[in-house]
């Protein structure tokens, strides 16, 4: 069995352990696209469901049949001061947002970026991440800088705020009379790193803090070649009626950072700390 099978296989086993276990202890629909999720209701059913795609290292990801990573320590701090315990649950994140006011759970905290297009579709939270994007090529492929890959193949993840920076790029470099050969999408992002690794893709479009701690662990064999588009961020989406989780999260975000409680979550699991504003977008307020 090759590398890609067996990680694809042995997270399916995880993701189907997990649902088993958690099977018969909490509902696997709380709330439809229409009902207002409200904090008391949340604390009286003693559990918040948040919705992930766990294969985002260091944010999110699965070891040993546990959940780890940047992301769950901060649920972590959000349910205690809620006063409830979380159900993490895995999920494609092409379809995360239909999966939210589907009811399959009540928030999403997996890295996601606050975007125009998202933010017309969920609330987001304040700012808790940086999310700038960049491409990231094998250390010794002969490009120096982003506009050396006219003619050349992107690998991201589909749906990600990657693939929305990647896309834009793109037609920004048509205007100058270059283009990208093709964009391949994975359903998560060491897919795409892996068809790099092949030679079936030239550069990765990624988040930047996600590909620095990649080329501490791999050392030579990953450099930025350049960042693309503008500074972003990652916030907590909910559904658009549940202003009162929106508000919760706001407040306890800017708390961890007056505190900084959120600086050391991010020394923890990056090495370093991110400069975050304290508001999210004009769009997404």
């Amino acid at each position: 069995m090759n590398q890609r099978l067996a990680y694809c296989v042995k997270r399916s086993v995880v993701i189907l352990s997990v649902f088993v276990l958690t099977a018969g202890i909490w509902p696997t629909s709380v709330v439809g696209a229409s009902k207002v999720l409200t904090l008391d209701e949340v604390r009286r059913r003693g559990v918040l469901q948040v919705g992930m795609n766990a294969a985002y290292a260091p944010f999110e990801y699965i070891e040993k049949g546990k959940f780890k990573g940047f992301d769950v320590d901060l649920i972590a701090i959000l349910t205690s001061a809620l006063g409830v315990r979380a159900q993490l649950i895995d999920t494609d994140w092409a379809g995360v947002i239909p999966a939210l006011y589907a009811g399959k759970f009540d928030v999403i905290i997996s890295a996601m970026a606050i975007t125009r297009p998202r933010a017309k579709r969920v609330n987001f939270s304040v700012p808790y991440a940086d999310a700038s994007i960049s491409l990231v090529v094998r250390a010794s492929s002969p490009f120096q800088k982003p506009e050396d890959l006219s003619g050349r193949i992107l690998a991201s993840q589909l749906g990600s705020g990657a693939e929305t920076e990647a896309r834009t790029w793109m037609q920004e470099m048509e205007k100058t009379g270059k283009r990208i050969k093709d964009l391949l999408l994975f359903p998560n992002m060491p897919e795409a790193y892996l068809a790099v690794d092949a030679g079936r893709a030239d550069a990765i479009v990624d988040s930047v803090p996600v590909i620095l701690i990649l080329m501490r662990k791999y050392p030579n064999k990953y450099r930025i070649l350049g960042r693309i588009g503008e500074a972003r961020f990652y916030g907590i989406a909910s559904r658009k009626q549940d202003v009162e989780l929106k508000n919760f999260f706001d407040r306890q975000i800017l708390s961890l950072k007056r505190t900084g409680r959120l600086a050391e979550l991010q020394k923890k699991w990056f090495g370093f700390t991110m400069e975050v504003p304290d508001v999210p977008p004009e769009f997404a307020r």
